[in-house]
């Protein structure tokens, strides 16, 4: 029987989570997920806020900075960690989860992605300027399928970010065809994606690829994961340093997340207009 938690939490003496491969994650999930993720959200993270249908979205007012973070295939883990504490010394910003089921089709997780975000974006105070979302490893590519669909308010500045996602698929099968939007998604990772459709208008595609230290990301039958040709040329490609792996990639981004929204908030506060008394 495998041991979950060992899963979740990182080793010395056992490489990353990501250094496993993709495949080996479909594999893992196929023993331990009949369903659902490999260690529920209530579990890995009690105090994590998720977003979630029906339940108005936990965004006092006041805030002016939304982060949703979208986990991979084998839920919330202990890769989250570094990049949590970067955004929580963020002021005036919230920070949510969505979990998702691995199981089910990309087209089916990506129109419940599309919905979620759809739901968000309606329902925040006036003073949010930005959403940010975030998705790691297989997630990415949800967010790119919601990129063409969910409806962007004018109000709002959207970015839906992809760290170490395999965009362009793995390419373990080539003889399996590709783009297989109706396959469960562990499964079709393991194909190709050929091109991704243009985003929606007024919404920012920004794609951070890991570096050759991420097993996720290795060539396989001349196949890159990472291929930037499948991207829309609206998409915001950063390579990040090779010395990152699958897991700690999140962390770097973070950290950059994070001075960026304080710059960016330092030049709206230059540029707004004095009120006379």
């Amino acid at each position: 029987m495998i041991n979950i938690e060992s899963v979740a939490q990182p080793s010395k003496h056992r490489p990353s989570r990501g250094g496993y491969g993709m495949l080996t994650l479909a594999l893992l999930a196929a023993m331990v997920l009949p369903s659902g993720c490999a260690v529920p959200l209530p579990q890995a993270c009690p105090h994590c806020q998720t977003l979630t249908l029906g339940t108005r979205p936990p965004v006092p007012k006041g805030t002016q900075t939304v982060y949703l973070l979208v986990p991979g295939l084998l839920g919330y883990g202990w890769e989250w960690h570094g990049a949590e504490r970067e955004l929580r010394e963020l002021p005036a910003a919230v920070t949510l989860v969505w979990p998702w089921d691995p199981w089910r089709s990309l087209a089916q997780s990506g129109t419940a992605l599309t919905e979620h975000l759809d739901y968000l974006l309606r329902r925040l105070p006036g003073s949010v300027a930005r959403v940010v979302v975030i998705g790691h490893s297989a997630a990415g590519l949800l967010l790119l399928w919601a990129a063409t669909r969910v409806q962007v308010p004018s109000s709002l500045a959207v970015e839906l970010i992809t760290v170490g996602a395999p965009l362009a698929g793995q390419g373990f099968n080539p003889w399996s065809g590709q783009d297989l939007w109706m396959t469960p998604l562990p499964i079709a990772l393991g194909s190709r994606f050929s091109q991704w459709p243009t985003p929606k208008l007024g919404l920012r595609l920004r794609v951070f690829v890991t570096g050759p230290s991420d097993p996720v990301m290795t060539l396989r039958f001349g196949h890159n994961p990472g291929d930037s040709a499948v991207l829309p040329s609206e998409a915001e490609v950063t390579r990040l340093p090779h010395t990152l792996d699958h897991n700690l990639a999140l962390g770097h981004l973070a950290q950059q997340l994070r001075r960026e929204e304080l710059a960016a908030r330092a030049a709206r506060s230059r540029v707004r207009p004095r009120v006379n008394p």
